[in-house]
This record gives structure tokens, sequence and C-alpha cells, in this order.
């Protein structure tokens, strides 16, 4: 059951927290509130009125989302969920509940000493502390109602059970997250601080038991918000973003819980769902066609060339090759325009003629951004296009691999273009598949760039049959020179400081 009774049922919390009874729904019963302004602070509490034998506890008010016909739908879910209490749990859920006993008494000591005072009169900490008092008087029992004063348990998952992998992860991080602050240390630490301000009136201590009071309610309330609403996660219409925004709730009150999902093989073990989808995806990823080795240069060789006529093909066809014409006029004439502009020497320009350069570099740059939205919104061939992306992804490998090992300094900037975009998103945008060709084009050319190192061994052939040995011998002690000169040699000596 749920705190829900008003400070005239100190009896009846006291009852259950002396035996609480863990099969009891989780019901708060709707008490009226009494105005702290209205309120005689000495006025003895009226008997709370007992509840029938066999009268079922009245409902409570669900988190927001929570239907009335969830109780029907977890029936129908049972065989696919384990939801056990831990001792822990349990013994938790007994010292707050004792807690909650003896917080009301301290609420009602506080209202008969600062809150008998005429707030008029307060200023500073001791006005503070009165409108929390009067705050707590109005508002503490519904904050209270909104968590469950019996232990929970999150329902974890059977081999029956349909989940998600993202659903399974979130459910084992809550249940660690959850029992992991299930710590009696936390409400002994504010009755200590309650104690303290009755046998010494210390309202410093009152203060800090109240602070800790606030964190404690607010996580109980989130971790039976997020444990109700979990059940929702084994339902057949769970709603898109679900999980997203279960996650972003315990973050709240567990900023360092494993959304990783910490020990997979645990879960792959226990979980038959999981691990049938686990085993698919290696079962895809072992079957899955593996990237061609790169074409030797023969064949890379056949591959410009068709890349080349590809491209002449792409650019008439679609008119955009007149633009990069244009694009290319206009960036040799833009670096002319800042030759001059940068020029402080004997031919620097005077101030009428800046000035007249500068209006032409923006005439300029302004044109530069209209060729550049002109080209990457012109319709492209998809036919075109793909075999051309086919061509220069086959190139870009063959001009690392021909590179060796300076090639692999190349293999991130390749990732990065590969991944840029997916098949689907270039599918149904142009701008995005001529960026590809265009990022494609960049890495080709910077591979092309590069000095490639010659190879002293070339031209070393296998021994001749009549070859001498000494002939043999001699041509190898020449292709050790060759092979010396072309390895760099340290620096000899310290090196220099910069």
């Amino acid at each position: 059951m749920l705190l829900g009774t008003a400070l005239t049922a100190l009896p009846a919390l006291a009852q259950d927290a002396a035996a609480p009874d863990p099969t009891q729904t989780a019901q708060p019963a709707q008490a009226e509130q009494t105005s702290a302004a209205t309120q005689t602070p000495a006025s003895p509490a009226p008997a709370a009125a007992p509840t029938p034998a066999g009268t079922p506890a009245p409902k409570a008010s669900r988190p927001a989302g929570w239907a009335d016909s969830d109780a029907a739908q977890r029936e129908s879910v049972k065989d696919r969920v384990i939801a056990v209490e831990s001792p822990e749990a349990v013994a938790f859920a007994q010292a707050l509940s004792a807690y909650l006993v003896d917080e009301l008494d301290v609420q009602q000591s506080e209202r008969t000493s600062l809150g008998a005072e005429d707030l008029a009169t307060l200023a500073g900490h001791r006005r503070t502390r009165r409108l929390r008092i009067d705050r707590d008087a109005a508002e503490f029992l519904d904050r209270a109602g909104r968590f469950a004063r019996r232990a929970l348990a999150v329902p974890r998952p059977t081999p029956k059970a349909t989940l998600t992998k993202e659903a399974t992860i979130f459910l084992m991080a809550l249940n660690n997250a959850y029992e992991s602050s299930r710590d009696i240390r936390r409400i002994s630490a504010i009755q200590q601080q309650n104690d303290e301000f009755r046998k010494t009136a210390n309202w410093q201590a009152r203060d800090r038991a109240v602070r800790l009071r606030d964190e404690l309610i607010d996580q109980e309330t989130i971790y039976t918000s997020l444990i109700d609403s979990s059940w929702t996660l084994y339902f057949d219409d769970v709603s898109p973003g679900t999980i997203e925004e279960l996650e972003a709730e315990l973050l709240k009150v567990a900023p360092d819980a494993d959304l990783g999902g910490g020990d997979l093989s645990t879960l792959i073990l226990t979980n038959e769902h999981l691990r049938t989808q686990v085993f698919s995806e290696v079962g895809g990823i072992l079957t899955s066609p593996r990237i061609p080795v790169a074409p030797s240069k023969q064949e890379a060789k056949a591959l410009f060339d068709e890349a080349t006529q590809l491209q002449i093909e792409l650019l008439t066809t679609t008119g955009v090759g007149k633009l990069l014409e244009e694009q290319a006029k206009l960036e040799a004439e833009l670096d002319e325009i800042d030759a001059r502009l940068a020029d402080k020497g004997v031919n620097k320009l005077d101030p009428v003629a800046r000035r007249q350069e500068t209006t032409h570099r923006l005439e300029v740059t302004r044109r530069l951004a209209q060729i550049d939205v002109e080209w990457h919104t012109t319709p492209i061939d998809r036919g075109l296009a793909g075999r051309l992306i086919e061509l220069q992804d086959d190139l870009l490998r063959f001009s690392m691999f021909d590179l060796g090992l300076q090639g692999s300094l190349y293999g991130h900037a390749y990732d990065a273009v590969r991944d840029r975009y997916t098949p689907e998103e270039m599918a149904d945008d142009s701008a995005k598949t001529w960026d590809y060709l265009e990022q494609q084009g960049v890495l080709l050319n910077i591979l092309q760039s590069v000095n490639r190192p010659e190879d002293p061994l070339a031209g070393l052939d296998a021994p001749e049959v009549g070859l001498s040995q000494a002939d043999y011998l001699f041509q190898l002690k020449q292709a050790a020179a060759g092979l010396e000169k072309a390895v760099p040699k340290p620096p000899k000596g310290k090196p220099k400081k910069p």
C-alpha cells in the first residue's frame, strides 16, 4: 500500500510499519488535505475511520500514462515475468514506513513551535523555515502518496518473454539501480538529524533532514513510476520511444546506470529470445559478403578509364560540367583577388581600388555559392551514379594498397566516406549522392598525389639458369644499397628543441 493517509491517521501508519503486507496491491487512499492556515497546531487529532473487513483498498492515482486496464494486461503476461522482492527491498520498505511515521510526528512538533508564530514577524532563516513548514502541511502527504511504502520488484523476463535487446538491457539496469539504492543507512541518517532536532532544537539539523528527505522522496517516486511503467514493455502494444523515455527517467536517480548492457553474456545465457537474436546477427555477419580485395594494377588502369568515361557522361547529361567549369574559373579569379588584396608592397591597392576589389570579391563569392546550390540540386542519373560510386570505391582501395604501409594512414578517411550516407539515404536525395561522389573524388585525388616509394627489389628477378653465384650476389648488393637509400635514417645526435 502507499502512504495516502492524513496526519490524523498516525495509528494506521504505525500499524503498517509494524506489520507490512507485501502481497497488498500498491494503491494509496485519496486523503483530504487540511490547510495549514486553518489548522489549530495543538488540536487533538480525530480517530481515523476504520475500514470494514473485506472492503478493497481505494484506488490510487496512477502515474501518467497508466491505464486502469493494466492489471488485466499484467495478468496476461505473468508467464513471461519474474517479480520477486529482495530481502534488502523488504527491509528498506519497513524502515521507510517507520521513518514516515516519525517524520509526521516531527512535522507536528514544528507546527506547534515555529509554525505557531506570526509569519509577519519572522525574517531570514526563520521565515524560510516557516514557509517550508506551511508547504509541508499542504503538500507532503500528496508527495508521499506517490511512491510505494512496500517492497517493489522489477519485472524480469523469463525465457518465454519476447523482449527487444534494448528492453532487456534497460530492465537489468533498472533492477541493479533499484537494488543498490535499498540502503537503510540513508533513512538512519535522516532519523539521526530528526532526533538531534528533538533533543536540542537544532534547526540546522532539521534543515539537513528535510534536504535528505526530499531527495529520498524524489528517488522513491521515480522508482515507483519506473517499475510500474516497466511492465508495459511486456505488452504487445508498446508505443515507440517508450524505452528512451524510461532510460531518461532512470538517469535522473541513477546517473551511473549501466544502460550499455553490463555483462551481455549473462543476458544471452538467461534470455532465450535475446540469445536467438544475437546468434541470428552473428550468423548474418559470418554469411554476409565480404568486401572484395583491391584490384590489381592492370585492373586498376581499366577502372580508371571506365571511371573517367562515366564522369564525363554524368557531367554532360546532367549539365553539371558547365557549372564546374565556371566554378573553376571563379575560384582562380578569387585567388587572384585575394593575392592583390594581400599585397602590401609597392603594388598595393589604393583605397578606391581596394574597395572595388572587395566588392568584386563579394560578387564572385556569391556566385560560387549559387553554383554549389545549383550543382547539388541537379537531378542525377541513378544508374550512372551507382556504377561510378562502385568504381571509385574500388579505386580508393587500390590506391591505399598501392601505397603500402602509408595507405593505412588513410583508412579512417576511407571509412568516413563510406559511412557518410547509406544507400537508402542517397536513393531519395540527389544532393547527398553528389556530395558522396565529391568526397570520394577528393580522397582519390589525395591518394593519387602521395609519392609512391620506389621498390629497390622491383628489378631483381629470380636467378637465371647459368647465372654465376658472383653475378647474383652483385645484384643483391645493388638492391641492398638501393633499399638503404630508400629508407630514411634517423638524424644523429639529440633532437633540437623547438
